[in-house]
């Protein structure tokens, strides 16, 4: 005879089942699905490719299959998928994060672009390409690898996932949240980039009981090399080489560990006390699907290393 905290995980587990399953399909989809679409429109000349219409049509996929998901499961905007007002405080956690962050994102891409191709990937690249960019790019970049990209993206794991994740120890609900959201991007070599990450918005939208502030963070991660664009190229040759001196980098990536120390002792913690009665038992984090998703991540990120290196 089951016991009522057996039967709550054996529930427990079939819900991280299927949101694991839904998460796997929603990845094939931005691995071959996606790609297929951009190599068709850019085959046929449909629009030009630095469209805003050509970015936005990218996405649909994604957008489908999320809204598909949510009206199947009777999800509610403001209980499942934490779309609500919180205290301000948490809005002004999620700019400071995006600042201080920075360094972190540039440096550890820099690496994973040495990685990948043996390149030295410095800051004056970054203000070179930028250079070039028009007014018209910038805000097409905001909009969709911003905005669109960071709504869809914490909706899919700080509102779907981390809902299906209740009754789990908040810590790793928190941890898997991170993996779960590095190998939706697929790139082995960013790991030291994108776990991080995940665990920082997993950790504010725990903490504000929203996922508005995630958006803003991760909007802010995604775009804000655009924003500086728009505001002042000058300022932003002066801001970035101010950003990414090692001293500053260093400073900043401190700040992070302490701002992230400060909520964890302050709200998860309690937070974990408070539910450790209702966490007997483990559950299967690692299904078929998170390791068909692992396999499926080493197998694209060494294709895309051995494709980008020129063969002799």
């Amino acid at each position: 005879m089951l016991t009522n905290v057996e039967k709550d995980n054996i529930k427990i587990d079939g819900k991280l089942n299927e949101v694991h399953k839904f998460l796997f399909l929603l990845i094939i989809l931005i691995i071959y699905v996606v790609p297929f679409i951009t190599k068709s429109i850019q085959r046929y000349h449909y629009f030009p490719t630095d469209n805003l219409l050509f970015k936005i049509i990218n996405y649909l996929p994604f957008l489908m299959t999320c809204f598909i998901y949510i009206k199947q499961k009777k999800l509610k905007l403001k209980n499942d998928l934490l779309i609500k007002k919180t205290p301000i405080q948490n809005y002004l956690y999620a700019i400071l994060f995006g600042i201080l962050l920075q360094p972190l994102i540039f440096w550890s891409g820099s690496f994973s672009v040495f990685l990948h191709t043996g390149e030295v990937y410095l800051p004056d690249k970054i203000l070179i390409n930028l250079s070039t960019n028009s007014l018209s790019k910038n805000i097409t970049g905001i909009l969709t690898t911003g905005l669109i990209a960071a709504i869809l993206e914490e909706i899919s794991f700080r509102g779907i996932l981390l809902n299906s994740y209740k009754g789990v120890n908040v810590f790793i609900a928190i941890l898997m949240n991170g993996l779960l959201f590095f190998l939706a991007h697929f790139d082995f070599f960013r790991v030291f980039t994108i776990i991080p990450i995940g665990i920082l918005l997993t950790l504010l939208t725990i903490v504000s009981k929203s996922i508005l502030p995630s958006i803003i963070l991760h909007l802010m991660l995604n775009s804000f090399h655009y924003m500086l664009s728009i505001i002042s190229y000058n300022f932003m040759i002066h801001f970035y080489n101010f950003l990414f001196s090692p001293l500053i980098s260093l400073l900043f990536f401190a700040a992070v560990i302490l701002l992230s120390s400060f909520l964890l002792i302050k709200h998860i913690y309690p937070l974990n006390k408070k539910n450790k009665e209702k966490q007997k038992l483990p559950f299967k984090l690692f299904d078929r699907y998170v390791i068909l998703l692992i396999i499926l991540v080493i197998k694209q990120s060494l294709i895309d290393k051995y494709a980008s290196f020129p063969s002799s």
